[in-house]
C-alpha cells in the first residue's frame, strides 16, 4: 500500500514537471527610464517594447506606464523587465484615449479628442524610430526624448 502511495505520488509530480516545465520561461532584465518630449517629460503615456525576433529575439513583450515625471518601469506577464535582446519600442500618448462613456457621433455632446503629444509614428512597432533597442543582461536605464507632433 505504501509502496503503491509513493509511486502515485511520484507519477504527479512528473506529470506536473511535464507540464510546467523545469526552466521558469525566457529570463527577465530590469528596464526603467524616463519618456519625455523635446526635453519635457511626459506623463500618461504606455511604454511597450516588443522583442525583434528578426534580430533573434524572443520573449513575451513588456510594458510600462509613466508616471508624473515621465518615469516608466516594465513589466510582464510572467514578472519584472524585459527579455534581453533587442526591442522595438511603441509608445501610445493615454491622453488621447478616449473613455468608454464617450458619446460618438454628436459634435454637440462628444468632446474632441486631444491631440497627440508627440510623433503618431512611435505608434506602430513598423514605423516606429525607436528600432535596435538594446536591453541587456541586468539593470537597463533607457530614456528616450521622443519628437514633436508633425516632426
Amino acid at each position: 500500500m505504501v509502496s503503491r502511495f509513493v509511486s502515485l505520488r511520484a507519477a504527479a509530480l512528473i506529470a506536473i514537471v511535464g507540464v510546467t516545465g523545469c526552466e521558469r520561461g525566457t529570463p527577465l532584465a530590469e528596464v526603467e527610464g524616463v519618456i519625455t518630449c523635446s526635453g519635457r517629460p511626459l506623463a500618461n503615456v504606455e511604454v511597450v517594447f516588443l522583442p525583434d525576433p528578426e534580430q533573434g529575439t524572443s520573449g513575451p513583450r513588456s510594458s510600462g506606464y509613466t508616471d508624473d515625471t515621465g518615469r516608466y518601469r516594465l513589466t510582464t506577464p510572467g514578472g519584472d523587465g524585459a527579455a534581453a535582446g533587442t526591442h522595438r519600442v511603441t509608445v501610445r500618448d493615454l491622453t488621447t484615449v478616449r473613455g468608454p462613456f464617450a458619446t460618438v457621433g454628436n459634435p454637440a455632446t462628444s468632446p474632441a479628442a486631444p491631440k497627440a503629444r508627440f510623433a503618431e509614428t512611435y505608434l506602430s512597432p513598423s514605423a516606429t524610430p525607436l528600432k535596435r533597442v538594446k536591453v541587456q543582461p541586468g539593470r537597463n536605464v533607457l530614456n528616450f526624448d521622443l519628437t514633436g507632433p508633425g516632426k
